[in-house]
């Protein structure tokens, strides 16, 4: 089965790029910007702590950062075995704070090895800088997981009032958390799998403190920690449930209010208007939820909208007793609704046994999201592969296949391995739950009336980009061209998964149709041909600011001549329109050529 490794460096590819969310810069009907959306500034009397407000967070993501918030120190004399060594791991270096699962992650986290050529446990510190607790509403949250299976590691988690020192300030104290065997994931890799762990800083209310995470296992492997952070946990939660854009000209407001450690009868819920001093309040009686419950609640006032603008608000809801929370969004009235599609690039080869598993993911999600869902298969290694662009290849630089990147915003594998004998398609880091993601954000713009004609060596391609609201935000336009049932002499499929009779592997399964090490004569889908201009697109097609609702022309003609396509009535033309400054997709569209 496939197993991921550790590898101990920063990613470098250019194209990982943070999610993309309503984050557009738009104009008003007179031509004065407006930016979506930025936190109102609070005037009156909103809750002074956000929910859940992070009071100390290290995620190690910022390499800067992490070196900022915590310190690392080794009281042990293990020497690194030779696994360890590979990682990166030394006698003075206890723990590696910008560990990754494998090239296609996008998350780091730090490790502590346990595995020594001499039988001695591991005492590698990490301890935070020091912390401030405000008030005995705080917790202490992390992430933990154990590389390995068999060789499971401990740790204990102590808190100190008086310093960081290892030595002189956690000296006799108990530990707030402790265990012997941290669980691992399904595999001896990590797969982010994590487990969450939560202790209360009650105690520690009004004092500063320093955590720290000792890990003392003897004769494991890796421990790895991910997301600390400190939080001050109110008592209830109150969340927004409002679509950010509607085609009404006013809104009422629902929300969602729910209890946690005690019961809530009754609560007050505010509303203020951003640029305003008023504030309206509704009275929500006989609630009765017990502790772990919420009720759905809407606000009588309307919220006036004006088209083409989003109108941002507070809302914030008081309980006798406890602490107010609240929380700030916007909403917007638009010409339409745009409807989002995924466009998954895929890296993958003939020669990669692995990327049997992909074809297998891309078909089960085009029975998923038939209409929405654009999947291009971008080969590599042109020595071994005969459907290599590589321009298209070389400006995605995958370093490991098979791989996917969804709306050049988010990196994924086609399936997760949950057992021996089981593999998935849905998950964390598969295909499907990139996919899925992506669907369920909100584009403030459509690609439509799309065409694409063949004729005369040429593909002529019509269609319009039109915009939700009025923007004037910098974007690129880019043709991508996939052609289907692809054939080639040279092409013969190496395929891994003929070794394991895994019912999810289908038809390339040990038994299977297709069931065999080397799978020759098949046809070949969503083969990338092209992509014009090139990789990032260009901003000709599109003027510097677009009104709401009104279509803009996106006509080009693509030359097969200086693509390699075998039946021109077999391609596809996939239109993404791409923000500017990230090379995020922020919507596309794909047609069959005629």
């Amino acid at each position: 089965m496939l197993i991921m490794t550790l590898y101990n460096h920063l990613r470098t590819w250019s194209v990982a790029l943070p999610a993309l969310c309503l984050a557009v810069a738009s104009c008003s009907d007179d031509a004065t910007p407006v930016v979506d959306p930025p936190t109102p500034p609070v005037t009156v009397t909103e809750p002074d702590t956000e929910l859940d407000a992070p009071i100390y967070t290290l995620d190690f993501q910022d390499k800067t950062q992490t070196q900022a918030l915590v310190k690392t120190y080794n009281l042990g004399v293990g020497e690194p075995d030779q696994f360890s060594t590979s990682i990166g791991f030394k006698t003075d270096k206890p723990w590696i704070l910008t560990l990754m699962d494998s090239y296609s992650s996008t998350n780091f986290w730090a490790g502590s090895t346990s595995g020594f050529t001499n039988p001695v446990s591991a005492n590698s510190w990490l301890v935070t800088t020091a912390i401030d607790i405000p008030n005995d509403q705080c917790v202490l949250t992390w992430k933990a997981e154990s590389y390995s299976r068999t060789k499971l590691d401990g740790y204990s988690v102590y808190i100190s009032t008086t310093g960081g020192n290892p030595r002189l300030d956690f000296s006799g104290l108990e530990p707030v958390f402790r265990t012997e065997a941290e669980p691992a994931g399904d595999t001896d890799a990590m797969d982010g799998e994590w487990n969450e762990h939560t202790v209360s800083l009650a105690d520690y209310a009004g004092k500063t403190v320093y955590i720290a995470f000792v890990h003392d296992t003897k004769g494991g492997a890796v421990l790895g920690l991910d997301d600390i952070s400190v939080v001050y946990r109110s008592s209830y939660a109150l969340l927004d449930l409002n679509d950010p854009l509607t085609l009404q000209s006013e809104a009422h407001l629902s929300l969602r209010l729910e209890a946690r450690d005690v019961p809530i009868t009754s609560a007050k819920v505010h509303l203020r208007l951003a640029g305003t001093n008023e504030v309206y309040t509704q009275q929500f009686d006989a609630l009765n939820l017990a502790a772990g419950q919420g009720a759905d609640l809407q606000l009588s006032t309307p919220v006036a909208l004006k088209q083409g603008n989003f109108t941002h608000y507070s809302v914030w809801a008081e309980v006798e007793g406890l602490e107010s929370v609240g929380y700030t969004d916007s909403i917007a009235q638009t010409a339409f609704i745009p409807q989002s599609h995924a466009v998954l690039e895929e890296g993958t080869g003939t020669w990669c046994g692995w990327c049997t598993q992909g074809i297998l993911a891309i078909e089960h999600l085009e029975e998923l999201y038939p209409e929405r869902f654009i999947p291009v298969a971008v080969h590599n290694d042109a020595s071994k592969d005969p459907f290599v662009n590589a321009d298209y290849d070389a400006a995605l630089s995958f370093q490991v296949f098979p791989i996917g990147l969804v709306n050049r915003t988010t990196l994924c594998n086609p399936m997760r391995t949950v057992s021996d004998n089981n593999s998935v398609f849905d998950g964390a880091g598969t295909f499907q739950e990139a996919v899925e993601q992506a669907l369920a954000q909100q584009p403030l713009l459509e690609v439509h009336n799309l065409e694409a004609t063949y004729a005369d060596d040429v593909i002529n391609v019509r269609g319009n980009v039109r915009w939700a609201v009025p923007t004037n935000r910098a974007c690129n336009v880019a043709y991508i061209i996939t052609e289907n049932k692809v054939t080639h002499a040279r092409a013969v499929q190496e395929n891994y998964l003929s070794q394991y009779d895994i019912a999810n592997f289908g038809r390339f399964r040990k038994g299977g149709e297709m069931g065999k090490a080397k799978v020759v004569g098949m046809e070949f889908e969503h083969v990338a041909r092209g992509i014009q201009p090139d990789f990032y697109g260009s901003d000709a097609a599109l003027p510097a600011r677009q009104e709401a609702g009104k279509d803009y022309p996106i006509d080009t003609e693509i030359v097969l001549s200086k693509l390699s396509i075998n039946e021109p009535t077999n391609c596809y033309v996939t239109v993404i329109v791409t923000d500017k400054a990230t090379a995020a997709i922020i919507n596309a569209a794909r047609v069959a050529v005629k």
